[in-house]
């Protein structure tokens, strides 16, 4: 299979600091041309619990989708994450497929992911790397979707340290 770009949204609030650098680290480990965004801290929305640390990444991937997301559900096990839990609740390591390529196909695998257009811990991150990509359903950038975004913003950006060894 040739390389795909791919974008995940990786977010914690439970041991966020070591869940995301372990991330990070499994990625690096198994992908190339991996980028980071800026990680920014946000309240738990829904849910009663301490603040996310939220990120995008993105990286060169050889899987196929179904592949990737059974790689990605290893790694959020080894990580710690509890995926007997419901999906909203506090939790370590969560990896989410934003976009897989140029694919579109929301109803089977929900990419490009929903959360793009309605959560600012998604879009802002994905803003920072990518802000002159298309949408792929909307058909405006993703800078412009941050700017429009009318939800709220409140994300604050964190001095998130990775060492030299982990990307």
């Amino acid at each position: 299979m040739s390389s795909i770009r791919v974008f995940l949204g990786l977010g914690a609030n439970l041991d966020p600091t070591t869940s995301l650098r372990t991330g990070i680290q499994q990625l690096k480990q198994r992908f190339s041309g991996i980028q980071i965004s800026p990680v920014y801290q946000a309240g738990a929305v829904g849910l009663d619990g301490p603040d996310f640390f939220n990120m995008v990444v993105v990286f060169n991937c050889d899987l196929a989708l179904v592949d990737l997301r059974i790689w990605i559900r290893q790694v959020e096990t080894k990580a710690g994450r509890n995926h007997k839990q419901p999906k909203h609740c506090n939790h370590g390591l969560d990896m989410d497929v934003l976009l897989y390529g140029d694919l579109v196909d929301v109803a089977a695998n929900n990419i490009p992911h929903s959360d793009i257009l309605t959560c600012a811990h998604v879009l802002c991150p994905l803003a920072d790397l990518i802000p002159d990509r298309q949408h792929p359903l909307k058909n405006i950038t993703i800078a412009q979707i941050w700017y429009e975004f009318a939800g709220s913003k409140n994300l604050q950006p964190i001095n998130f340290e990775f060492n030299c060894a982990t990307i």
